[in-house]
């Protein structure tokens, strides 16, 4: 069911054609769509670090504290999971709980996905995911690929790490329906995603060095958002029952200020 400040795409498409671009130097980012509101992104990212510590990142267990529009991680279910060639395939249904914001609209919202994780060749390691179900979505489905950077003398020196990846939304907040520049405004929804994503990755980065490992980082991640999201739940629970005090108060006609 749609939130009740999202209403369902409107049904005329056409006219919202576009691109939309960013390129820094680490990273190049393209948003496209025809006619219509599925949007292709694609992402040409460099990390200073080898292919195996971001490839880590994506299929972590548990992301909450990681990138900052997923809340909480709910179950995983591991559905296959078999030896191939170095490393493993596995095939994995993932279900997270995301926040998303589009100018003052506000919603959160629970994605369910499958994911194939293979990391059998260490020179090209890859997760494709497919929604199987979504509060804001009706596709969402990609793939990640991190290959080797080396130097003269063959040396890993970084990594590339390319995602493709289609996205349609079920619904839009009903104050852009009718804007004209809709298809841009969906474009930039899903740049600025792409973006905040890539810099929570390079954050993550950061902290790994000669004593703390990527698996460290990624727990003490994971642990610290944990946290801060219950502390969220107990702030938000405290302001709801000041506010029902308050108003039965003000119903009892006992008037006066509640403290």
């Amino acid at each position: 069911m749609l939130s009740k400040n999202v209403i369902p795409l409107p049904p005329n498409g056409e006219r919202l054609a576009g691109e939309t671009v960013d390129k820094k130097d680490n990273y190049s980012l393209l948003v496209s769509n025809a006619d219509g509101y599925l949007c292709h992104l694609q992402a040409t990212c460099h990390f200073p670090v080898a292919p195996a510590t971001v490839y880590a990142i994506f299929v972590n267990t548990d992301n909450t504290g990681v990138f900052r529009d997923i809340k909480t991680s709910g179950r995983r279910d591991v559905l296959e999971e078999k030896p191939l060639g170095q490393g493993f395939r596995r095939v994995v249904e993932v279900e997270q709980v995301g926040e998303s914001k589009v100018l003052m609209f506000h919603t959160t919202f629970t994605t369910e996905v499958r994911v194939v994780e293979d990391d059998s060749d260490p020179q090209h390691l890859t997760t494709e995911f497919e929604l199987i179900r979504s509060d804001i979505l009706n596709r969402f489905h990609g793939s990640w690929q991190v290959t080797p950077e080396t130097d003269a003398s063959g040396q890993v020196v970084g990594c590339t790490a390319v995602l493709e990846q289609d996205v349609l939304p079920r619904g839009v907040p009903a104050f852009l329906a009718n804007v004209p520049v809709l298809g841009s405004a969906l474009r930039g929804v899903v740049i600025r995603s792409a973006q905040r994503m890539i810099q929570d990755i390079e954050s993550i980065l950061r902290r790994v060095n000669d004593s703390t490992d990527i698996h460290e980082v990624l727990r003490r991640a994971a642990q610290k958002g944990h946290a801060e999201e219950a502390d969220k739940k107990a702030q938000a629970q405290q302001k709801r029952q000041h506010a029902q005090a308050a108003a039965e108060q003000k119903k009892s006609g006992r008037g006066g200020r509640f403290l």
